[in-house]
């Protein structure tokens, strides 16, 4: 019994060991890049350029733990050896560049000095891409037979793409908002249009874009029997319906301008009738002298013994 727990013992200790030896490794990969497909990229040898390092030291490449390069403090090293040409070159410090990244490339990169195996980060790249729709992919619209009223989705044909790509549609080259809350996008991409009407006949482009790329394909989605477009549009009964409601509608706005009229006519009539009548028959107030307008008219009745002291006319008199 003692032995196996001893043996059980040492197990759990040499699996602690080898854990603790492969920690260190995962924890530098410090630098997770994404690199577009048939871009450059440059990794910098960090060990060579330690304080102590000597002008001669050397740091070796690794990918996924195969040497593929070695570099000095001035001089590069081109992955495969590939051609490298770029406007603005790369100085010569110790870098592995990557040219025309493909997905070949991905995988996990370090560098070690030679003489004192340093190592640098770890260094995961992963390619970016979009894969080009082919001529022949096309989006498929269901259902194929199109009536009108349908529910109508459309969905953008599938391709291979790093990170998951963006989907987006346009109806005519213009965008999909335009049709109005009929038009829905899954979270898929899929396309869905609600009550399709003749206005929604046209020519649907999908685009699947990240930072790496975009591409789209198109396709024309009409009704299936479009002569009689028109016809089947006025048999339905909601389309029925909107058009009385929209007949009343005219009519009962054609009834309130004609009566609003008729009520201006009249209010119109009353005035100048009521002018006229002015004209023709004067007000009681000045058909009287005593009453007509005047500077200093009597406003108030005088005492008529006073009057008679003053000599004032008896016309005047209360």
């Amino acid at each position: 019994m003692t032995s196996i727990f001893l043996i059980a013992l040492l197990a759990a200790c040499v699996v602690a060991q080898e854990s603790q030896e492969r920690k260190p490794a995962r924890e530098r990969i410090a630098n997770e890049m994404l690199v577009p497909r048939h871009s450059t990229t440059a990794l910098m040898c960090e060990p060579i350029f330690a304080v102590d390092s000597d002008e001669r030291a050397v740091g070796l490449w690794y990918k996924d733990r195969k040497l593929v390069a070695r570099v000095t403090r001035t001089q590069n090293a081109v992955l495969d050896n590939r051609t490298y040409h770029a406007d603005q070159p790369v100085p010569d410090v110790g870098f592995l560049i990557i040219t025309n990244a493909s997905l070949n490339d991905e995988g996990v990169y370090h560098c070690e000095r030679e003489d004192t195996r340093a190592k640098s980060e770890y260094y995961k790249i992963a390619v970016a891409y979009v894969d080009i729709f082919q001529p022949e992919t096309k989006p498929v619209f269901y259902p194929t037979d199109i009536h009108l009223l349908d529910t109508v989705s459309i969905a953008c044909p599938q391709t291979h793409a790093v990170p998951e790509p963006a989907i987006s549609w346009k109806m005519n080259g213009e965008s999909i908002n335009r049709l109005g809350n009929r038009v829905e996008v899954l979270q898929n991409g899929t396309l869905v249009i609600k009550k399709f009407d003749t206005l929604d006949i046209g020519e649907y482009e999908c685009t699947m874009a990240n930072f790496a790329g975009t591409t789209s394909t198109k396709i024309f989605v009409t009704l299936s029997h479009a002569d009689h477009a028109r016809e089947d549009l006025f048999g339905y009964p909601t389309y029925g319906c909107s058009g009385q409601l929209r007949n009343g509608l005219l009519w009962f706005l054609i009834g309130c301008l004609a009566t609003s009229s008729c009520v201006l006519v009249y209010l119109l009539a009353s005035i100048m009738c009521i002018r006229k009548r002015r004209f023709a028959y004067p007000s009681l107030l000045f058909q009287t002298a005593d009453l007509a307008p005047g500077f200093r008219k009597v406003i108030a009745p005088l005492n008529p013994y006073e009057a008679h002291q003053r000599d004032i006319d008896p016309a005047y008199e209360v």
